[in-house]
């Protein structure tokens, strides 16, 4: 049997944590060889309390003062027990309708995969049953990165012997340290994976990559910087050109 490892990020999100922590729960569907690493950067609200509110022996909850996503990430990924690593925000949850860890184990056995990724829906944070967008991972292909495409992060479930191979998360990134982390791995041709043809995720909308058009220039600067550092054959105009197909994304039902 495989074990499972979701580690999710959390600063001051008493609002949001619980969800994630039941979700996972319901996620297992009595596949019990999991763990959920949550990593707190120092709330000052009632997060703590809530996560304490809904301990089991499957959580493990670990503090890491003042420290930025990507590095709480890699603390995750050093304390983890698991063979398949999985990121999941705060407040995100798993479509446990679509899907549960005893599947996911079946796909990685018998197609022997390092990465299965699928689709992920963002939603309002006050409605979660407003579907803001779609991301629609099917685009994703090794060729597309210099492009500025990725599969959904938090749709994707990784080895951890990936990790042990090309190393963590680059933590002088703020908010694209996962496309760089892509961008790294998928460089030398020997990635095997599998696209899911599921909404495997649900995201609330305006996370760290989603907002202003500050944050939209400073992702997109970042995803230059993760290309060049991989030697990718891109520029500006490639990156933003993304956007006229990801425009139907907004039209979900």
């Amino acid at each position: 049997m495989m074990k499972f490892t979701v580690i999710t990020p959390v600063l001051n999100n008493e609002k949001s944590i619980e969800r994630t922590i039941l979700k996972v729960r319901k996620f297992s569907k009595y596949y019990s060889c999991y763990e959920h690493i949550i990593i707190d950067g120092g709330s000052t609200d009632n997060t703590l309390d809530v996560i304490k509110n809904n301990n089991h022996p499957n959580l493990k909850t670990l503090i890491d003062y003042d420290s930025g996503i990507y590095k709480a990430i890699n603390t995750g990924i050093k304390s983890s027990n698991g063979d398949i690593i999985s990121i999941l925000g705060s407040g995100d949850f798993y479509n446990d309708n679509n899907l549960s860890f005893l599947e996911l184990e079946n796909f990685f056995l018998t197609k022997n995969l390092d990465i299965l990724y699928g689709d992920a829906i963002f939603f309002s944070k006050k409605n979660l049953d407003k579907k803001i967008r779609l991301y629609r991972s099917n685009k994703f292909s090794p060729q597309k990165i210099e492009w500025g495409f990725m599969p959904a992060h938090q749709s994707m479930f990784i080895r951890k012997s990936v990790y042990d191979k090309y190393g963590l998360y680059n933590e002088s990134f703020k908010v694209c340290g996962d496309y760089e982390f892509i961008a790294r791995i998928y460089k030398n041709d020997q990635i095997k994976d599998y696209f899911l043809d599921r909404i495997l995720t649900h995201m609330e909308h305006g996370g760290t990559s989603n907002g202003n058009l500050k944050k939209l220039i400073t992702v997109n600067m970042e995803i230059l910087k993760g290309c060049k550092m991989n030697n990718y054959d891109t520029n500006y105009l490639k990156i933003y050109s993304k956007y006229f197909s990801k425009i139907k994304e907004y039209f979900v039902k």
